[in-house]
């Protein structure tokens, strides 16, 4: 939240992941584990009472006009969802496109493997819509793009590296004979030269 408050002009929009809108708010509600911790990245508080406001995006929100998404654990008690509400109160007064999605039972940072997705799937949605794009229906994962079988695994040593290479949906190592669909675990028929 500080780059889109304090350099405006650097991002098309931004997503908050339980970030801190007020630092000083933060400094009086964290929990007690965490209520040392902003001394060492801002200051001792109340002495440095100034720097805290002046590294609190939501003192400076008149500088805030880019979209913004944000992801909060209702059960945060790092960063309450008092510092997402306060950014929410702002975006709504000034007009600015965001999204505020908060996640019950969940912390700071997300645990669920369902939450964990949900952030995901709104994080690319999000940026689908600012940068106008339609992510697709089912999203690959990195080893779905490219693999290579185990024999080009085995053998990166006596190779530089394994490469993949793409036709149209088989992916195969260059160095094996059995090309693989990323879509499923079977293997297909090795094509003819």
């Amino acid at each position: 939240m500080c780059a889109l408050t304090f350099e405006p002009g650097s991002f098309a929009a931004g997503i908050s992941l339980f970030g801190v809108a007020d630092a000083e708010a933060l400094a009086l509600e964290t929990h007690k584990f965490e209520s040392r911790y902003c001394d060492s990245m801002i200051g001792p508080y109340p002495e440095r009472a100034d720097l805290y406001r002046e590294r609190s995006p939501v003192h400076f929100v008149d500088r805030l006009e880019r979209p913004l998404l944000l992801l909060q654990g209702l059960d945060d008690e790092v960063v309450p969802p008092a510092q997402a509400e306060a950014m929410v109160e702002v975006l709504e007064r000034k007009g600015i496109p965001y999204a505020y999605i908060t996640f019950e039972g969940e912390g700071h940072g997300f645990r669920k493997k369902e939450n964990i997705r949900r952030t995901t799937e709104a994080k690319l949605a999000f940026v689908g819509q600012v940068f106008g794009f339609e992510p697709a229906d089912e999203p690959r994962t990195a080893r779905d793009v490219v693999r290579t079988d185990r024999r080009c695994s085995a053998n990166a040593s006596r190779h530089r590296r394994p490469t993949a290479v793409e036709k149209g949906d088989e992916h195969r190592c260059e160095h094996s004979q059995s090309p693989h669909s990323p879509h499923s675990p079977r293997r297909s028929q090795p094509s003819e030269p």
